[in-house]
């Protein structure tokens, strides 16, 4: 592991307290107009601007904005360098108008003829607060020139980065160099972004389970490094480097990392530490206190010994009768291994995810990540009638979801269905459920320690029951079915029930009312008890015959091997999971096959009533569906991988031809199913570690594949394709088909 020196510390500690917040990138586009002259009279020759000003002898002027530019009055007078070579290199400070500037690094002329000339051109725009960010520069004009002088129109568009640096910083438990089962992150670690010549360019501390995330990055070299004297790491030190794969390996800090267009993130850039070994301190050599020489003793007189007749060979005359080898009195069963350490589970209440962003709280946890576990953009909670949180209007579901929360009042169910309800609108029961919902997907996610939906309850009316159990419950009663109520309890008292998960871990540390089972997937085992040996009863001794008072040696009694102490089993490893093709899920319902799992549970995965595919937003298409039997009328699908062309609820396979669609919904179905508990948990949060999306969550494969369905700007990552996308969902989709493992995710 390289260690920067304290100089570079200590410059960059100065730098950070001196930088101020984080800018952003700019987004939107200006439009100018005017008039120039060219090197020659026609488009059809020109190859430069010799001058920027028209008949009149005024500079062009802005003539349209969007977004950020919106703050340059329509009419400016824009200042544009000459002369202007079209096939031309880097001219900095190449326009300004109202406080921005785009420093242009390259043009070339892209058609030419018929009396039309179009330049394209790409550099860097800048100013006004903002983070310098990548621009595109266009410029058009054609024939006839008026009096030497064309008219032009000219624009440049914004063109933000999405690169992406991070994600982990985590306690080496096992100090093994690799991020295991239950090893927790550090929280309140500051790393740092430098470029590739040491200036820094971003800095924040870990939040949640400590993650951390740089965005916004263009292609380029980054440097990455913690700071090792964040008062966090106090009394840690750096584990071993290099030592797993890529995505599981801890980093050196600092690390160099390049983005490229192809591949424009890197999730992989993570630091562990561990405790040091404490140094023995060497024990003192004993002084060698100083033999006392042997007084020497009078010899004694030999005693005659009488010599030792030969060793009589075992003579069979009545040895005792063996004395029956006592048995081992039954050696404590030797003690299970302690078991692994499982994860801190850990819980908010409403108040927190209620709360405002602020440091690593709850509400940042939600700010930060509700895209990723909901990446439909919606929370639903209710049965037949419903509670939505989504991007809405002005509002986002995330600012929905702390206008609703805390929610008080006495416990009622939904008495009619709202999109973004307010808090008067709810009671108590209806926020308890919200923030129960909110912890098992945060949970589910990997955002927060998984396993939540596992675990049981210790007492009380439901008793044994998993917290995915109560949660469905839950959402069925707010929902109206009161009927589905166990006898004896009230809406009230599942109220307080939910109340006391929600509050269970709240402190960091497990409240008792909730039972956690071992490590990985999967409910709590009951376990056999151990029958203890009885011990065998001591044989009283039996005076046959007296052995004779020949020496003959007893042979000595051979220790019964004591029995080796059975090895305890390993906890399940979080990657072991299932996954179902689109065969599986079209599959006609029998015995215990996906198709019924899908029968049998899409409603409770599915309380609102449907699942959806592809885009969320206008402009995008999408698929929904509304039952099992819609899902079985879809799959499985095949076609030519393409984004959608129309949207459909229920829609069949004559209707849409498309391979990524039906994987796309394998996939959705796959992970909601674990998100609740009915397949094995965690797999959202697995990585793959082969094709294009190398390194990528399955949440964030998923994620990729609805957009790119769903069509719209930008729904394809760069240098990424349709059949790119396929294969990496089908991987996902077959990895656990089987049962087995193929080898293609990892934790």
């Amino acid at each position: 592991m390289r260690t920067i020196n304290n100089l570079l510390l200590a410059v960059t500690a100065a730098v950070i307290s001196a930088m101020p917040v984080k800018a952003e990138q700019i987004e939107g586009g200006i439009t100018f107009a005017g008039g120039a002259r060219f090197d020659t009279g026609s488009a059809d020759t020109a190859t430069a601007v010799v001058s920027w000003l028209n008949e009149a002898g005024n500079p062009p002027t802005v003539v349209s904005t969007t977004l950020d530019f919106n703050v340059v009055p329509i009419g400016s007078p824009v200042s544009l360098v000459a002369p202007w070579s079209f096939n031309s290199g880097p001219v900095p400070s190449f326009w300004t108008v109202g406080g921005f500037t785009f420093d242009l690094l390259a043009s070339s002329i892209t058609f030419q003829g018929s009396g039309f000339v179009v330049v394209n051109g790409t550099g860097i725009l800048s100013g006004n607060g903002y983070d310098p960010t990548p621009g595109a520069w266009q410029f058009t004009t054609q024939d006839p020139a008026a009096g030497g002088v064309f008219t032009f129109s000219a624009s440049t568009s914004a063109l933000p980065c999405t690169g992406q640096i991070g994600d982990f910083v985590w306690f080496d438990a096992n100090r093994n160099g690799i991020q295991d089962l239950g090893e927790p992150g550090i929280n309140s670690v500051r790393v740092v972004l430098t470029d590739a010549n040491d200036v820094v360019l971003q800095e924040m501390v870990t939040v949640t389970n400590g993650f951390y995330q740089f965005s916004g990055l263009c292609p380029g070299t980054y440097k990455v490094f913690v700071d090792p004297n964040s008062p966090a790491l106090a009394g840690l030190q750096p584990t071993i480097v290099g030592a797993g794969t890529p995505a599981t390996d801890s980093n050196p800090s600092p690390s160099i990392v390049t983005l490229t267009t192809q591949m424009p993130s890197d999730q992989t850039i993570d630091f562990g530490f561990v405790q040091p070994t404490p140094s023995p301190s060497p024990s003192p050599s004993p002084s060698p206190s100083p033999s006392p020489s042997p007084s020497p003793s009078p010899s004694p007189s030999p005693s005659p010994s009488p010599s030792p007749s030969p060793s009589p060979s075992p003579s069979p005359s009545p040895s005792p009768s063996p004395s029956p080898s006592p048995s081992p009195s039954p050696s404590p069963s030797p003690s299970p291994s302690p078991s692994p350490t499982c994860p801190p589970l850990m819980t908010f209440t409403q108040g927190g995810w209620g709360s405002t962003p602020n440091g690593n709280n709850p509400g940042t946890l939600l700010q930060m990540k509700f895209a990723n576990v909901y990446p439909g953009g919606v929370v639903v909670i209710g049965g037949n009638r419903t509670f939505t949180f989504k991007n809405h209007a002005n509002v986002t579901a995330v600012q929905a979801i702390r206008r609703f929360l805390p929610a008080g009042s006495t416990p009622a169910v939904i008495s009619s269905s709202k999109t973004n309800p307010q808090t008067s609108d709810g009671s108590v029961f209806a926020g308890q459920v919200l923030a129960l919902k909110l912890n098992v997907d945060f949970s589910n996610a990997g955002f927060l320690p998984s396993g939540l939906g596992n675990a049981r309850l210790a007492s009380g009316p439901l008793a044994g029951y998993t917290v995915n159990q109560v949660l469905a419950l839950a959402n069925a009663v707010l929902g109206g079915n009161t009927g589905a109520l166990p006898n004896g309890l009230s809406i009230s008292g599942l109220s307080t029930i939910v109340d006391r998960i929600n509050n269970n871990f709240n402190d960091g540390r497990n409240n008792g009312y909730l039972i956690v089972g071992p490590c990985g997937p999967g409910p709590t085992p009951t376990p056999t008890p151990t029958p203890s040996p009885s011990p065998s009863p001591s044989p009283s001794p039996s005076p046959s015959p007296s052995p004779s008072p020949s020496p003959s040696p007893s042979p000595s009694p051979s220790p019964s091997p004591s029995p080796s102490p059975s090895p305890s089993p390993s906890p399940t490893p979080r990657y072991i999971s299932h996954t179902v093709t689109q065969g599986g899920w079209g599959a006609p319902p029998s015995g215990n096959n996906p198709g019924m799992v899908l029968q049998n549970n899409f409603a409770a995965v599915y309380p609102g009533g449907y699942t959806q595919i592809g885009g969320t937003t206008s402009g995008t298409h999408w698929l929904k569906f509304t039952s099992p039997t819609a899902v079985r009328n879809f799959l499985p699908t095949g076609g030519t991988p393409d984004k959608l062309k129309q949207t459909y609820t229920n829609p069949s396979t004559s209707q849409v031809k498309n391979t990524l669609a039906g994987q796309t919904l394998a996939l959705r179905l796959n992970v909601d199913f674990s998100n609740r508990g009915i397949l094995p948990t965690g797999l959202a949060a697995l990585k793959l570690r082969n094709t294009k999306l190398v390194g990528k969550t399955v949440q964030e494969v998923l994620n990729i594949a609805n957009k790119a369905l769903g069509g719209g700007s930008g729904n394809l990552p760069p240098g990424i394709s349709y059949s790119d996308i396929n294969l990496a969902v089908t991987t996902i989709n077959e990895n656990f088909s089987d049962g087995g493992n193929r080898g293609n995710l990892i934790p």
